[in-house]
């Protein structure tokens, strides 16, 4: 459910009008502020207009606002203006993203007229300039694939709709949840019940930076060569790291000099002497097919119903239910921080209406705690020597047992 909007059309008023109608502000980022506050002023006679200057740093910076803004998870909305997007669109697969575009027609009179769409701190470009352009824009819009064409807001929520259907539990069936592995595949494979045994099993993310050596990258491949429906893997902020270690490799060897130094400089020092290592004899081409391979795996989030029950199942908490939306998702995987505040909230606001939060993620400042608020269960000792599953058996009796390798 991760979304990115990239905007087109020629004309700047009409693509910031929509933001503006969808209510999107805090959604959006503009390569257009970043040209006011780097382009130099120069005095045309009457007036000033502003001109080309520094394009690779204004270029860099709004790669590393794009960066940070795809790794909260959130919506993002974007205007490149005129810019290339492939490259931005390998960016967004790399961090789970699926791109959409909003497209913006081109008014009849553009070339003719244009003064009356163009923005007065640019300079006008001239008529065969704006023919260029025209011709361009019909051809990138061509070129885009129709499904991935949004009108509003509210298109992207009908195409993720499908994602918010729960799963269906039968009353006597149980299922297992499997806390933040953090590298144990040996607990995982000698300790942890088999998930076969169970109607579902779901794992709930942070799978790699551990104790084990080797087992980061067994328990990646463990998840990417599972076939089976009874097993769902949730995505857990540790995996962005990985995310953005294999993007490093694959662009870097792309050539995409600017973007892969973005990528490599926001990599963790621990990271990159330790669990980096177990992937740093992938080639780029098998860095690029794991990320494609990791967004058809792991998934945001799981709901399913046993009764009259709701579950909801995420990395890092939910407190509102809203959260769940393209524009919020994120913050059920790498956000929510609070986990008491996270907790506490969820409680209050669903618990009596027979709804239920299961996360790990992190504990409670004041440690571990199975079930400290009514409907809410996080099973994460925050301790990575440790892992702990979860049972969710009929009749709500939850069963929970703590491994530690021997």
């Amino acid at each position: 459910m991760r979304s990115l909007v990239i905007l087109r059309g020629l004309v700047k008023k009409q693509k910031l009008n929509w933001v503006k109608r969808e209510h999107l502000e805090n959604f959006f980022l503009d390569i257009d502020n970043l040209k006011r506050l780097f382009y130099r002023p120069d005095y045309k006679g009457s007036r000033e207009y502003l001109t080309r200057s520094l394009d690779d740093r204004v270029y860099s910076i709004f790669i590393q606002a794009l960066c940070s803004r795809l790794s909260t998870g959130c919506l993002v909305v974007i205007d490149v203006e005129e810019e290339s997007t492939s490259a931005i669109e390998d960016l967004a697969t790399i961090f789970g993203y699926t791109v959409f575009y909003h497209v913006e027609s081109t008014p009849f009179d553009f070339v003719g007229k244009n003064k009356r769409y163009s923005r007065s701190q640019y300079i006008v470009p001239s008529r065969d300039t704006l023919l260029k352009q025209v011709k361009e824009f019909k051809k990138q819009v061509k070129d885009i694939p129709k499904q991935i064409k949004i009108n509003s807001y509210e298109d992207l929520e009908l195409f993720w709709k499908p994602k918010l259907q729960p799963i269906i539990i039968k009353n006597k069936e149980s299922v297992l949840h499997i806390s933040d592995l953090h590298s144990h595949y040996k607990i995982l494979n000698d300790m942890v019940p088999s998930p076969e045994d169970f109607a579902l099993t779901i794992f709930v993310g942070d799978y790699i930076d551990g104790p084990e050596m080797g087992g980061s990258k067994r328990i990646i491949d463990m998840i990417l060569g599972y076939t089976g429906d009874n097993i769902k893997f949730l995505e857990g902020n540790h995996e962005l790291r990985l995310r953005k270690y294999l993007g490093y490799i694959y662009l870097k060897n792309k050539g995409k000099r600017l973007i892969s130094d973005v990528l490599g400089s926001e990599l963790n020092q621990n990271f990159l002497d330790k669990t980096a290592k177990e992937f740093g004899y992938l080639s780029p081409d098998n860095c690029w097919n794991m990320i494609c391979r990791l967004n058809e795996v792991l998934e945001d989030f799981v709901i399913y119903d046993r009764g009259v029950n709701k579950y909801i199942c995420t990395h890092a908490g939910v407190r509102w239910i809203e959260q769940l939306s393209p524009k919020y998702i994120g913050n059920v995987i790498y956000s929510n921080r609070n986990s008491e505040r996270t907790d506490e909230g969820f409680s209050k606001n669903y618990a009596s209406s027979g709804f239920y939060s299961f996360h790990g993620h992190c504990s409670y400042p004041s440690g571990f705690c199975f079930d400290k608020y009514p409907g809410v269960i996080n099973f994460d000792t925050e301790d990575e020597n440790k892992v702990n599953y979860f049972i969710n058996n009929p009749n709500n009796n939850f069963e929970i047992c703590i491994l530690e390798e021997k």
